[in-house]
């Protein structure tokens, strides 16, 4: 007897694309694969990661790949609208701000961004 407690984590993005390829609505995947709609919208918005061992064998059963659904997410390596700034500031200021970026893993864009917010 399969370990329904066994878990893997899926992608958000690839069953929403793997999904759409095949035609299918939430509904028709979520009948296929005997589950809820919820579940599978929940799926699809990354409220609920996790998929239980028995779920996976039905997704092969339909011709979802389990591993191409939990593939991490690609990175997007280039952002649109992002415009290059470049800023005189002095020396204090700029070891101030290389503090903050270090302290909270943000960077010097962020803030520069958000500076006028505060």
């Amino acid at each position: 007897m399969p370990d329904m407690l066994d878990t893997a984590v899926i992608n958000p993005e690839a069953l929403k694309a793997a999904r759409k390829r095949r035609g299918m609505t939430q509904q028709q995947l979520a009948e296929k694969l005997g589950c809820t709609k919820d579940t599978v919208s929940r799926w699809e918005r990354g409220k609920n990661l996790r998929v239980r061992s028995h779920l996976r064998k039905r997704f092969q059963a339909i011709g979802m790949p389990f591993e191409e659904l939990t593939r991490p997410p690609e990175r997007k390596t280039k952002e649109p609208d992002r415009v290059e700034m470049r800023l005189l500031i002095d020396r204090a200021t700029h070891n101030a701000l290389r503090l903050v970026t270090l302290r909270y893993g943000v960077r010097d864009a962020d803030i520069v961004n958000l500076a006028p917010l505060l």
